[in-house]
């Protein structure tokens, strides 16, 4: 069970590469299917290109994981620090009531 937001995958991130990889393996499959009307040759050159496009679609998932890992360690560091900056707040306005 997900236990919070940071688990949930919206499906629109999900979409474009599975729309890719799924069009690839589609037109592959119908290349290979007509591959006696048309040639061995186109049809090997269009599963070729299908299967660029898979693994175009799969290294596109994994820089966009890669991506969002980052932004969550950069918001991390950025709480950290604005914790920090209040607590100094913090103190200098009690030494300034202090003075």
């Amino acid at each position: 069970m997900a236990r919070g937001r940071h688990r949930y995958i919206p499906p629109n991130r999900l979409l474009i590469p599975a729309a890719v990889g799924g069009c690839a393996v589609l037109t592959a499959g119908l290349a290979l299917l007509t591959a006696d009307s048309l040639g061995l040759f186109p049809a090997l050159l269009v599963v070729a290109t299908a299967g660029a496009a898979v693994a175009g679609a799969v290294l596109l998932r994994h820089r966009e994981n890669i991506a969002e890992a980052r932004l969550a360690t950069e918001r991390t560091n950025r709480q950290a620090v604005d914790a920090q900056v209040s607590e100094l707040q913090a103190a200098l306005e009690a030494a300034t009531d202090q003075a």
